[in-house]
């Protein structure tokens, strides 16, 4: 199977702006052309090739995923005997998507775990449990994960990545793209420049449809609109995760953690 061209295949929105699909086209052994139909095109397909004979479509395994909720992920490939006919229904792909209504929009992807138990008393002050306290003293609450499990170790998580939501009129079909992979208006770091610096976090991008080794299942993740302030927001979060961290950086060494421990001196977490 050897690579041939990158497919190139445009076509102008009625709405504005320009639909696009760039696909790698190749030949196979018994000398088919064939080229893999993304996600959002696949509800196209049967249109498309309803109209041109020869060309037929083929799944197969994704190499590399996992199973996810028993189901193996697949991806559709289109065949062809003739290279036009292929970039013919490519290019019909593109033609119909262009009039279907695809909507991209910014979104913050996003999760905070308080994975901490504790118990807080209405004063402020915070103690291990409430086992100290007069069974009939009510004033105070558990936080984080409460008192229902012993915990491996005390953690604050926090994701927060900016990530492209594509939708299409009339379906349920959703998916997030990184924006450096996105056309949408305004996607730049002079009107966007939060945007840029949280996604300089090293966090791992988040996926919906491949469960990949190193990303974050978008189902574990909450989600809201994208405004520059909302981002700012989450820098500073993350930023504020990150100085946090710098405290305790010296507490990793065991020769500074017994000095420190036997100076007697606590740590200060005010700034």
């Amino acid at each position: 199977m050897a690579k041939m061209k990158l497919g190139k295949y445009t076509c102008h929105k009625s709405a504005g702006g320009y639909q696009s699909l760039s696909v790698q086209l190749n030949v196979n052994v018994e000398g088919e052309f064939y080229g893999d139909v993304p996600d959002e095109y696949l509800k196209f397909v049967e249109q498309a090739t309803s109209k041109r004979e020869g060309v037929y479509m083929r799944s197969k395994p994704v190499p590399g995923t996992r199973l996810i909720g028993g189901k193996k992920q697949y991806i559709t490939q289109l065949f062809a005997a003739n290279l036009k006919d292929l970039e013919a229904v490519f290019q019909s792909l593109v033609n119909t998507a262009a009039d279907s209504g695809t909507k991209e929009e910014l979104v913050i992807l996003y999760k905070i775990e308080n994975n901490v138990s504790y118990w807080k008393n209405d004063d402020g002050s915070i103690e291990p449990t409430a086992k100290r306290r007069p069974l009939a003293q009510d004033d105070g609450n558990w936080k984080g994960v409460k008192y229902s499990q012993d915990l491996k170790s005390y953690a604050v998580n926090v994701y927060a990545r900016v990530m492209v939501k594509v939708t299409q009129d009339n379906s349920d079909y959703i998916k997030y793209i990184n924006p450096a992979h996105s056309s949408i208006e305004g996607n730049n770091d002079q009107t966007h420049p939060f945007l840029y610096l949280l996604n300089e976090f090293k966090l791992a991008f988040a996926t919906e449809d491949r469960w990949l080794d190193g990303l974050v299942d978008i189902s574990e993740l909450k989600q809201m609109p994208y405004t520059e302030l909302r981002a700012k927001f989450f820098y500073e979060l993350l930023l504020g995760m990150c100085k946090l961290a710098d405290r305790f950086e010296v507490l990793t060494d065991d020769t500074n953690l017994r000095q420190i421990v036997d100076s007697g001196k606590m740590i200060d977490f005010k700034e």
